[in-house]
């Protein structure tokens, strides 16, 4: 699986780097201005403190009390990480895997459920955010929309539409009511005759459990609140960041160009793949280039530009990630093994 994902992320890789000027490209970098990209790289932080901040904000009436508030930033840093690192998003599993413990007893469960409503409030943001410069180009540039354009940006958004139905059902459904959903599955007809069928209906309603008490905190009203704010600001902050480092490669990006590279390169890092996301980032984020600039222009610097972001973006998160790492307390590392 990891190898049919890695090569389906090379040749997302490909298909972005196929056409590239290389001549313009290396070019690109030497009128690069400092000033824009420095600004940029301040977005790119901020950007990963208000992610940190909300994710903080979620877990926190889930997770022990001893944990301070520094050592719970290192922890998001260290997880942020470890999303680039691991291949196929498995990475996803290390924020919640430092509050597991004993088995019924640990937060390992509901901070999952946790992460799962984080992750539906991100997709629901691109998919605004495509539509919002879908709308920008319609009404104020009079540009038509590119049917492949539409189309990924509907399977999108019948994805993210899904999952948030059915994290809502899991929050909403009486944990009574379980064993008569578990049953359309058919694992309890056959757990009467096997034995492994039975453990794994009894680990599915208990994991079911576990999910619904992070979902319910997630979905109460002052909670989801909060975390639809921290997500407007941490996207926000990564929009600004973007149409900044366009001003940096001279690129004349308007909002609607912004959303668009933001929205469809937020896609392609959604798709399970390879390491850092590479191939997956650079082809969608070219997409949502060439739904607004030239051939010539997306080959050359816009191609600068995204390398560029992508950069900036997996040194950013993976330098933060090692400073957590080296500097998590030891006395935490003890009592995460307890």
């Amino acid at each position: 699986m990891i190898w049919l994902f890695t090569a389906v992320s090379l040749l997302f890789g490909w298909f972005a780097l196929r056409d590239v000027d290389w001549e313009l490209f290396l070019a690109s970098f030497t009128w690069l201005d400092p000033y824009w990209f420095a600004g940029f790289v301040l977005c790119m932080l901020i950007m990963v403190q208000l992610r940190a901040l909300r994710w903080e904000r979620m877990i926190r009436p889930l997770i022990p009390g001893d944990f301070d508030h520094r050592t719970l930033r290192k922890t998001s840093w260290i997880g942020f990480a470890a999303v680039i690192l691991f291949p196929l998003r498995a990475g996803e599993l290390v924020r919640p895997a430092f509050f597991r413990g004993k088995p019924g007893h640990g937060a390992f469960g509901p901070v999952f459920g946790v992460l799962l409503v984080e992750r539906v409030l991100d997709g629901l943001w691109i998919v605004l955010a495509i539509a919002s410069a879908f709308a920008w180009r319609f009404f104020c540039d009079d540009f038509s929309v590119p049917a492949w354009a539409l189309g990924i940006w509907g399977v999108t958004s019948l994805i993210f539409l899904v999952m948030l139905a059915v994290l809502v059902f899991i929050a909403t459904t009486p944990e009574s009511a379980w064993s008569g959903l578990f049953r359309l599955t058919g694992l309890p007809l056959l757990a009467r005759r096997f034995l492994i069928a039975r453990r794994l209906n009894a680990e599915l309603e208990r994991i079911t459990g576990r999910l619904a008490l992070g979902l319910k905190s997630s979905l109460a009203s002052h909670q989801l609140w909060t975390a639809v704010a921290f997500t407007f600001g941490y996207w926000g902050a990564n929009a600004v960041g973007i149409l900044l480092l366009a001003r940096a490669f001279g690129l004349p990006a308007g909002p609607d160009s912004v959303l668009l590279v933001l929205g469809f390169s937020a896609v392609g890092v959604f798709i399970p793949g390879a390491p850092g996301h590479v191939g997956n980032f650079h082809e969608f984020a070219r997409l949502g280039l060439s739904t607004r600039f030239s051939s010539a222009m997306v080959t050359g610097p816009g191609m600068a530009f995204v390398v560029t972001l992508h950069a900036v973006q997996t040194f950013v998160y993976l330098g933060l990630g090692l400073f957590g790492l080296m500097t998590l307390p030891t006395e935490f590392r003890r009592w995460k093994k307890g």
